[in-house]
């Protein structure tokens, strides 16, 4: 009997996958899967977002977020750690734990941030760029782990942490 309830547990907490474009309001969900495009409007995902294809997200409260695509946050809350591959835009958003950043580049306004980890992806020749604008703060460290990154800093915004591999240039 303990085993057909096992089974049971298992069947309901698999996460199925959707695909295509799918988008999603003012609901809660505990997790969603997608390969596609997804847009997110005041949605709450309480566990794991998985995206691969295009992300926004709008006025949303996620956790866990593992994307590989083109994302774009907007007045986005991200309260667990964030794993991005591909392209980022995030404005007026909170990320209250890590950021592990694969692409060329990320662009951050009026945004606060832990701390950023830029990955080096072996497709990518170029240098990988981190640009803050707007007053974005980064409290922690930002770490470009192939080395050759930038950080495009714009006035009002801040790094209290240190940059390594990489270095920070002053733009007006």
């Amino acid at each position: 009997m303990s085993l057909l309830v096992l089974c049971a547990a298992i069947a309901i907490a698999a996460t199925p996958v959707k695909v295509g474009s799918d988008s999603y309001g003012e609901i809660s969900l505990e997790s969603l899967e997608l390969l596609g495009s997804i847009k997110l409007n005041g949605t709450t995902v309480s566990k794991l977002l998985k995206v691969t294809g295009n992300l926004v997200a709008n006025s949303a409260h996620l956790h866990e977020i593992e994307a590989e695509g083109d994302v774009k946050l907007i007045d986005t809350l991200l309260e667990a750690p964030v794993l991005i591959t591909g392209s980022l835009q995030a404005s007026d958003s909170d990320f209250r734990q890590s950021l592990i950043f694969v692409g060329q580049k990320a662009r951050f306004t009026k945004c606060k941030l832990i701390g950023i980890t830029v990955r080096r992806d072996a497709a990518f020749k170029a240098r990988q760029v981190i640009e803050l604008k707007n007053h974005t703060i980064v409290e922690g460290p930002v770490v470009f782990e192939g080395g050759n990154g930038e950080v495009l800093l714009y006035p009002g915004s801040k790094i209290h942490g240190s940059v390594t591999g990489g270095k920070i240039v002053y733009k007006n």
